[in-house]
């Protein structure tokens, strides 16, 4: 029942596997720890990597890369390499370009470089490149034009040399939108205010000295031609009358303006202003005595006339009666007539008294407003008499700065110098003083020429 055949199968199967058992126990007897430590290396590796396949790995590598290097310079030594084509430059392009001027020999430079001067018939002609240039352009004489810059093109081949002159255009003149005219009635009204307005500043003493003969030639034409509104007949005959005495006192038609204002009298008898206009005539004429006997009348007639006072003031002034001047200056003041002639006369007749410092003060503060040698002069005369040589030395020096040609400024400085015993300042001044006025019409021609002897006497002693 058991076959043989089969047994011996069996047996072989079993002794080839004890064989290989027994070589494993022997492998193991004598190599268990090499193969125990292979068996740690090989998990390490599964881990970390093989040290030595990487290193193969990478020595694997590099080779593969240097034989790709040395197929790459072997095909690198069979290229050849072809150089890029050079760029044609295009040739340059000069045009012809000319300049003009309006003369020959005009010299002409482009980038501060002459280049040439215009022939005979004024043209310069050069061949130039495309391009901004700066022109300028001079004769022997001047520049004819200013360095400015310009752009040569085949547009543009030909400048000028010179400047041209663009005349203004003409502006237009928008007519005026006309108005209806004005009817007479509208006129005279119109006319009448300005009448009044002017009537109304002469009486103020403010703006009196500003009314004008072409004021007063209006007031007669509107009174002469019935333009007057809001006046009786009788009033309009004594504006017309007293402006006409006006005009021809301005004019200097004094025996006309007598008749004028006598006129205007007959028309307004209790008005100053007729005394007033012929007491400005008789001053006018130097008659003096007459004047104030005119002026003293319209103050009479009307207490507040305030120029009447002012002009009463230099009547008296001009006879030598100064206490009355000076009485009637300060009633012009007071008034409101505060002019700074009014002041200047005021405080220049005020030295003659114990005043002396206040006038000074007076005419110092004048002199601000009015700088004219008779300021200083006045000033200087002040200090003369307070015995202070050195400012009325000053203040005459002022007046002659203010009008070197015042005789008057150079004869009172060289009294000063007279006094501080300096001959050679003063003897100029005398000659000075006479050689301006040689016919003794400002000052003493006689007493100038004595006080130049004597400080030539002085000086040759």
């Amino acid at each position: 029942m058991f076959s043989s055949k089969l047994f011996s199968t069996l047996t072989d199967k079993f002794i080839q596997k004890s064989a290989i058992a027994f070589i494993f126990v022997i492998f193991y007897a004598f190599g268990g720890n090499q193969f125990a430590v292979f068996g740690q290396d090989d998990l390490r590796n599964t881990v970390y990597g093989d040290p030595k396949k990487s290193t193969t790995e990478k020595s694997t590598k590099s080779s593969k890369k240097k034989t790709k290097a040395t197929v790459a310079n072997n095909n690198a030594s069979t290229i050849k390499i072809v150089p890029p084509t050079a760029k044609k430059i295009p040739p340059k392009t000069f045009l012809d370009v000319t300049f003009l001027a309006r003369e020959p020999s005009v010299e002409v430079y482009l980038n501060e470089r002459s280049i040439g001067v215009t022939g005979e018939n004024r043209q310069l002609s050069k061949k130039l490149t495309p391009g901004d240039y700066l022109l300028m352009a001079k004769n022997k004489r001047q520049v004819l034009l200013s360095t400015k810059k310009i752009i040569v093109s085949s547009e543009q081949t030909t400048f000028k040399l010179f400047e041209e002159i663009v005349p203004k255009p003409t502006p237009v003149i928008e007519k005026p939108v006309e108005k209806e005219e004005k009817t007479d009635i509208e006129k005279a009204i119109e006319i009448s205010a300005k009448i009044k307005k002017i009537l109304e500043d002469y009486s103020n003493p403010a703006t009196t000295d500003a009314i004008t003969a072409d004021d007063w030639q209006m007031v007669f034409q509107a009174a002469q031609l019935g333009q007057l509104q809001g006046y009786t007949a009788v009033q309009i005959e004594a504006q017309r009358w007293f402006a006409s005495g006006q005009i021809e006192l301005a004019n200097g038609e004094f025996t006309n303006a007598f008749t004028a204002f006598n006129k205007s009298q007959e028309f307004m008898p209790t008005s100053a202003l007729p005394f007033y206009g012929l007491g400005n005539t008789y001053f006018a004429k130097k008659q003096y005595a007459d004047a104030l006997k005119l002026y003293l009348k319209a103050i009479q007639i009307d207490p507040k006339l305030s120029m009447g006072y002012k002009k009463l003031g230099d009547t008296q002034r001009l006879l030598n009666r100064e206490k009355e001047a000076i009485s009637a200056y300060k009633s012009a003041i007071k008034l409101g007539y505060n002019t700074l002639e009014t002041r200047f006369w005021l405080a220049t007749l005020m030295l003659g008294t114990k005043q002396i410092e206040d006038a000074i003060k007076e005419l110092e503060a004048i002199a601000k407003e009015m700088p004219k040698a008779e300021v200083f002069i006045s000033i200087g005369n002040g200090y003369e008499k307070l015995k202070r040589d050195v400012s009325a030395i000053e203040a005459y020096q002022k007046a002659i700065d203010a009008d070197p040609n015042s005789a008057i400024a150079y004869y009172k400085l060289a009294d000063v110098f007279q006094s501080q015993r300096e001959y050679t300042k003063a003897k100029e001044a005398y000659e000075k003083a006479i050689s301006l006025d040689p016919e003794g019409k400002t000052v003493n021609k006689t007493e100038v020429q004595k006080k130049l002897r004597d400080a030539s006497n002085k000086l040759n002693k």
